[in-house]
C-alpha cells in the first residue's frame, strides 16, 4: 500500500489482487475510494479562508501565544501551542468544500487499503493514517476516528509554505491508552518516495501497517541533475546543502527498490 499524499512531493502506489493502493496515484484497473478524489475548487478557495480577518487574527494570536510560552517555559512536555493557522484553514476547506465529515474508514471498495503519511516533528516519526488502522510506531494506534481532510492537510503541509498541522489524539499501546500531542508536516520530510510503509518484511510488532505488494510504482518529483553553483552566502549555502541532503535521501531510497528486486522481495518496480 502506497504512502503519500496527492500534494505530496513523493509518493508510492502498488495493486496486488487484494492490494492496498494510495491516493496519490491509480493502477490502470483499481479503483480509489471516493474520498481520494477532491474537487479543485477546494485548494483554490483555501487561501481566501486563511486570510479572512478572524482567521488571521486567530493565527497571528495563537502564534504569538506559542511563542511566549516556548520562550518562558522549559519543558520536554509537548502541548498544543498553534490550535489556529494556515493548515488548520486548509483542513476546514477540504472538509467544507471536498469531504465533508468523512473518515478514512469510509472507503467505498472492500479489499482495498488507503494510507496517507505525515511526518510528526514532536517525535520524528512518521504518523499513518490509514482506512483500516492510523497510528505511530512510538506512540501506538489511534483509537478516534480521523477525518479524511484532517490526514490530507497534514500530509500536505509542506514546511515551507504552510505551519504544522498540530493534533492530540488517542494511542493504545501496550500500557494501555494515553493521550499525546503531535506536530504534523507533509510525508516528504520523513519518506519522500513513500517507501518506507511499503518496506517488505516489516514486522506487526513493531508497526501497524504491513503489506505484502509484490509491485511498486514510485513517483520521483526530485530535483534531478542540479545545475552548477557557487554558493557563497549563507543562505545560498543552507539551500544547497539541503539539495544535497535531498538529493541522497532519494538516490538511497531508489538503491532500496533496486535491492527488494534484486533479491526476490518484490517482483519489480517503476520509479
Amino acid at each position: 500500500m502506497a504512502a503519500g499524499s496527492a500534494t505530496s512531493p513523493g509518493c508510492a502506489l502498488s495493486w496486488p489482487s487484494t492490494a492496498p493502493t494510495s491516493v496519490s496515484g491509480r493502477a490502470p484497473s483499481a479503483p480509489q475510494p471516493r474520498w481520494a478524489r477532491p474537487r479543485s475548487s477546494a485548494l483554490a478557495s483555501s487561501n481566501a479562508q486563511v486570510f479572512k480577518p478572524s482567521a488571521a487574527a486567530r493565527n497571528l494570536t495563537a502564534a504569538a501565544r506559542a511563542g511566549t510560552r516556548q520562550l518562558f517555559t522549559h519543558t520536554t512536555q509537548v502541548t498544543v501551542a498553534r490550535p489556529a493557522n494556515r493548515t488548520d484553514a486548509l483542513a476546514a476547506v477540504l472538509a467544507h468544500k471536498a469531504f465533508g465529515t468523512t473518515t478514512l474508514a469510509d472507503v467505498t471498495h472492500p479489499g482495498l487499503d488507503a494510507v496517507l503519511t505525515a511526518t510528526d516533528l514532536a517525535t520524528t516519526n512518521a504518523v499513518r493514517f490509514g482506512s483500516t488502522r492510523s497510528g505511530c510506531s512510538r506512540h501506538g494506534t489511534i483509537t478516534e476516528p480521523v477525518h479524511v481532510a484532517t490526514a490530507v492537510a497534514a500530509s500536505a503541509a509542506y514546511p515551507a509554505l504552510l505551519p504544522a498541522q498540530e493534533r492530540t489524539f488517542t494511542f493504545q499501546h501496550r500500557d494501555g491508552h494515553h493521550q499525546q500531542h503531535t506536530v504534523l508536516l507533509t510525508d516528504g520530510v520523513y519518506d519522500n518516495l513513500g517507501l518506507s510503509v511499503l518496506e517488505p518484511g516489516r514486522s506487526p510488532q513493531h508497526t501497524q501497517h504491513v503489506y505484502d505488494v509484490p509491485f511498486i510504482i514510485a513517483c520521483d518529483a526530485g530535483l534531478g541533475e542540479l545545475p552548477l553553483k557557487t554558493p557563497h552566502f549563507m543562505l545560498e549555502r543552507l539551500s544547497r546543502s539541503f539539495a544535497t541532503v535531498h538529493r541522497k535521501a532519494q538516490d538511497s531510497a531508489r538503491a532500496r527498490l533496486h535491492e527488494w528486486a534484486a533479491s526476490g522481495r518484490i517482483d519489480g518496480f517503476a520509479c
